[in-house]
């Protein structure tokens, strides 16, 4: 048996002003830059699906964050992958608050 993927999920602990959070991320990081080189690029369309859909350059993770705090992580190849990722997500999280 062979594992191709793991999916994780994560709370955050509070409610996410999600629009708030697209526009640090949005801040942080260059979009003109090479897909890959590290980084995120991430998408919030509120009329389309009520999460903030995070990508991160490089890697095939996709991550949704949702207002109520909850998370979900897709794409992992390792168990520390998710650890890394949801340390970013909270770290991004208290800034925007």
């Amino acid at each position: 048996m062979h594992i191709q993927t793991i999916t994780a999920t994560h709370d955050v602990g509070r409610p996410i002003n999600l629009q708030k959070l697209h526009m640090a991320i949005h801040e942080k990081f260059n979009y003109g830059a090479s897909y890959d080189m590290p980084g995120y690029m991430n998408l919030y369309e509120a009329e389309l699906f009520p999460a903030l859909q995070l990508r991160i350059w490089g890697m095939a993770m996709h991550v949704n964050i949702f207002a109520t705090g909850k998370c979900v992580i897709t794409g992992l190849k390792h168990f520390d992958e998710a650890c890394v990722v949801a340390d970013d997500i909270n770290n991004y999280v208290s800034t925007c608050t």
